[in-house]
């Protein structure tokens, strides 16, 4: 059997710094995870590789030992120049080898001391699933997702609502515990984890029944069954900026659900929604807004008041506008949240055409006509 190349499985130099050696380890871990391989074999296999070449070269003593058997010449353990009557024989798998070499156990177990756990625990945060003992640790409460719908002239003009959200609370009665008194719960004995085989290793995930305790009240808190927490309804306040657009997303930091033993809430994550308006259409920070003229106002020219978001402006009607003529308020469109600069409004002219006329119009217009 050849000897595995450790720096290789980790994509490292032969030189490479414990620094290295640890982010390299760190960023494969996350990718061939079992959790986020499920039934996937052939990424189980890798994940022990790994984890098994991390072992060796993170620890200076097994690294400078590895190294040096390496430096021998010898491309596998079972080359005849190599003595393996330590290692039960020729025959003897990778592991028997390692512990060999190395001393103590059969290379890096799943559960115990310097394994796959505390491996894990050291590197990642407690989003990734199945470490040990992760529900023992404060948890930032969830976000709360809610969709905003606003009109567009409050999506313009920004300023201050009042939401309501549902949000879990901390129980006053309990404090979050729960309840009074401790009983050692009977599923993980205790530890506040259970063990699940998976590809041929275990991997450790909170107990169901204590959450990850490891110990269960015996007298349940009436007021939130349980629980540590209760659901309220808070009325929260939102600053709606300026210009704010359809779909954008307003974060208020502290104010989602309670956290896990202490730890910080969550947020409130707003998602805006802008309902269609009657008058006016948006094109980034400009808006939009249709004229309709009389064909007379169009021809002669004319002096209208038209709406604007923020209340109404006069617009000069040069003689002859056609149909499809723009005109433009200047800074009577959105403020840009980012630059601080606001858009326009645009006018587009619409010329009403009479689908009836009476006969004295006819006469007037074919009149007119002779002289246009």
């Amino acid at each position: 059997m050849k000897m595995k190349d450790f720096y290789s499985i980790l994509g490292v130099s032969q030189d490479a710094s414990k620094e290295d050696i640890k982010k390299a380890y760190k960023n494969l871990a996350k990718k061939y995870h079992p959790d986020a391989n499920s039934g996937n074999k052939s990424a189980e296999d890798k994940f022990k590789e790994i984890t098994e070449a991390y072992e060796v070269l993170s620890d200076d003593e097994k690294r400078s030992k590895y190294d040096r058997i390496k430096a021998g010449g010898f491309s596998g353990f079972g080359d005849g120049n190599f003595d393996f009557s330590g290692a039960g024989g020729a025959g003897a798998n990778f592991e028997d080898i390692l512990s060999s070499i190395f001393g103590g156990g059969r290379g890096p177990q799943p559960n115990g001391a310097g394994g796959f756990g505390d491996i894990f625990e050291s590197f990642f945060d407690r989003g990734s699933s199945g470490f040990r003992g992760e529900s023992e640790r404060p948890s930032r409460g969830e976000d709360i997702e809610v969709k905003l719908e606003l009109t567009l002239k409050q999506a313009v003009g920004g300023g201050n609502l009042k939401l309501k959200v549902n949000r879990r609370d901390i129980c006053d009665y309990c404090s979050g515990e729960g309840g009074s008194g401790n009983a050692a719960c009977q599923s993980c004995r205790g530890t506040g984890s259970i063990s699940r085989s998976q590809g041929g290793f275990a991997i450790s995930q909170p107990c169901p029944r204590c959450s990850g305790r490891g110990k269960i009240k015996t007298n349940t808190c009436a007021n939130c069954s349980g629980q540590g927490f209760v659901s309220n309804i808070k009325q929260i306040k939102v600053n709606i900026p300026e210009g704010v657009a359809d779909g954008q997303l307003i974060r208020i930091p502290g104010e989602g659900h309670a956290g896990v033993r202490n730890a910080p809430r969550g947020n409130i994550l707003i998602t805006v929604s802008i309902k269609p308006d009657d008058q006016f259409s948006r094109a980034g920070d400009d808006l939009y807004y249709d004229l309709v003229l009389k064909f007379t106002e169009a021809a002669l020219g004319a002096v209208k008041m038209v709406p604007t978001i923020r209340g109404s402006a006069k617009v000069n009607i040069p003689a002859g506008a056609k149909s499809g003529t723009k005109l433009k308020l200047r800074g009577q469109g959105v403020k840009n949240h980012k630059t601080g600069a606001t858009g326009d409004q645009i006018i587009t002219v619409k010329i009403d055409v009479p689908s009836s006329l009476s006969d004295e119009a006819k006469k007037l217009l074919k009149e007119l006509e002779k002289h246009i």
